[in-house]
């Protein structure tokens, strides 16, 4: 079986997987997430990051699955950052009373293919 290589350093993600009872290394991928020309679509914004994320770290290995993650929640209120950009939620549960907070998820799946050839005789 080929190597699962998680591109986070997320002890919530990595918690998940270590359920799951399969093998996996975890292993932050250095994505500065705040650039020019980031997207502004909550949606896109994942998507982009989970992808970036995932290939930054398969950069560093020649062989196994990587698998990129990211997440956004907000309202049209307020935006919730994630806890590792050091900004935490509030866990007072009565500052979002009666709001919708929406809470996008995106992956991105890497998996290396090795093709041996075959010398024909």
């Amino acid at each position: 079986m080929k190597k699962i290589i998680l591109a986070t350093t997320s002890p919530y993600r990595k918690a998940a997987f270590a359920m799951l009872g399969i093998d996996f290394e975890a292993e932050g991928s250095q994505v500065d997430e705040h650039f020019d020309g980031r997207p502004e679509n909550p949606e896109e914004l994942v998507m982009h990051l989970a992808k970036l994320k995932a290939e930054a770290v398969a950069k560093n290995h020649t062989d196994g699955i990587v698998i990129g993650f990211d997440s956004s929640a907000g309202s049209m209120v307020k935006c919730l950052k994630s806890p590792s950009l050091g900004k935490k939620p509030s866990t007072d549960s009565n500052s979002y009373q009666g709001m919708v907070i929406n809470f996008t998820q995106a992956f991105t799946l890497l998996m290396f293919l090795t093709v041996k050839s075959s010398e024909q005789p």
